[in-house]
This record gives C-alpha cells, sequence and structure tokens, in this order.
C-alpha cells in the first residue's frame, strides 16, 4: 500500500463513513493527518513526514483484518468504490509503468480487459520499466499531444 495513499484513503473514508480515524492508524498519525492533508501540503511534503513503510502507520489490528477478512469499513469502502467496473465511452488511454506497485501492471491490466469486454473505447500503453512517479511525468507530453489531436479531429462544427 503506497504511504500517500493510505493514509489519505483512510482519512478520507473515516470522514466520510463516520468511522474514527483512530481505528486505523496508529496515535502519532491518527492525530497528524488533518494538517497533513489540509491542502496547504505538496505531495512531497506529506511524504517526507510518513515513515518509509506504510505498515508503520496502520494498527496492527486494522492491518490484520484488512490481510484476513477484509471486513473493515476501509476495505467495505474500497470495494463500494471500486474504479475499474466501468467502461469508458469516450477514447481513454490508459498508462502503465512495469516496475509501478501503486497501480501495479496487473491491476492496468485487468482494467483494461474489463472494459474491453463491455465495449469500452480504451488502449493500454506501457511506459517501460519505470515506478509511479516516472510514470506520471513520462505520460504528460504523450497525453497532450494526444488531447491535442482529439481536440484537431473533433472540433465542434463553426457556429452559424
Amino acid at each position: 500500500m503506497h504511504r500517500l495513499f493510505g493514509l489519505g484513503g483512510a482519512s478520507a473514508y473515516a470522514d466520510f463513513y463516520g468511522y474514527p480515524i483512530s481505528t486505523a492508524l496508529k496515535p502519532a498519525y491518527a492525530n497528524g493527518v488533518p494538517k497533513l492533508f489540509d491542502g496547504s501540503k505538496t505531495m512531497w511534503e506529506i511524504g517526507a513526514a510518513l515513515p518509509a513503510k506504510a505498515e508503520d502507520m496502520f494498527q496492527p489490528e486494522f492491518l490484520q483484518d484488512m490481510r484476513t477478512n477484509g471486513q473493515n469499513w476501509f476495505t467495505k469502502g474500497l470495494d463500494r468504490n471500486e474504479t475499474y467496473r466501468w467502461a469508458p465511452i469516450a477514447p481513454f488511454r490508459l498508462y502503465t509503468g512495469e516496475n509501478d506497485i501503486d497501480v501495479t501492471p496487473l491491476s492496468s491490466k485487468a482494467f483494461f480487459d474489463y472494459a474491453k469486454r463491455r465495449g469500452g473505447n480504451i488502449s493500454l500503453h506501457s511506459l517501460g520499466a519505470v515506478d509511479h512517479m516516472a510514470s506520471i511525468s513520462l505520460t504528460m507530453a504523450p497525453a497532450l499531444k494526444w488531447f491535442e489531436e482529439l481536440a484537431q479531429t473533433n472540433a465542434p462544427a463553426p457556429s452559424r
């Protein structure tokens, strides 16, 4: 579990679903979450305030429950909000880094296959042996070029 996702996700889900964040996070992190995610910090500042391993932030009982039965409020919330259960109608490019541990190539392929089987207008593009942060950087230029091409080919008709 990526540190930022784990902490930010637990914080957002606890707030939205009405659970105390202290049931998921150790006190040192449960008390500091609002300040880290108040919109005033960059993801690098947030990352610098976190331990190297996400497991160090979470209550052991919470992690054990996630690993064994997945029936705590956080995993139930994740399941309710699963993002791969849809198929894009508009053109959709899915970029993946082969060394990405945050959104693994296997996860990207699972979404691609799911959407394709349902008629989704989707394509999958490998960015090579890069991780999540490098994938983000490497995606920006080709995505911008693609958006510009789409704007040219799908430009609205001039008004009369």
